[in-house]
């Protein structure tokens, strides 16, 4: 398979950011992928992108005693952002953002609606948790 984003984004003028990807960018890129997060404690949740707009997430360590799972869906919107619906057990999550490439092969940053072209990434670790997108 191609990779849909193997040429970079044009940056966000004056920034040095690469620009969100594109819709059609994100749905050729997500169906089939295995997506990869960790969280501030250290816990990586990982899930598969299910063609039909399904998942399954499985999250565990970062003091985790035991490992959960959750069934949920994945989406593209119309303006390009990636939502994350997840039916966890104690707290429902649902989420959607536009997503920019790092410098790290495989890895997109979730960006928050309030960002503008002069919004930067976190440089504290504990706020940078990029995604990981495999094929």
């Amino acid at each position: 398979m191609a990779n849909p984003i193997a040429q970079s984004n044009a940056p966000h003028p004056g920034s040095g950011r690469p620009l969100p990807l594109t819709r059609d960018q994100l749905i050729a890129l997500m169906p089939g992928a295995t997506m990869l997060r960790t969280n501030t404690a250290g816990a990586l949740r990982e899930w598969v992108n299910v063609p039909n707009g399904t998942l399954t997430v499985y999250w565990g360590g970062g003091g985790f005693a035991q490992s959960h799972s959750a069934s949920g869906k994945w989406s593209v919107t119309n303006d390009g952002r990636f939502c994350l619906q997840i039916d966890w057990e104690d707290k429902p999550e649902n989420w959607c953002r536009f997503l920019e490439s790092t410098s790290k092969k495989g890895t997109y940053q979730p960006i928050p609606d309030i960002a503008d072209d002069k919004w930067t990434p976190p440089t504290d670790q504990t706020d940078w948790r990029p995604l990981t997108i495999r094929h």
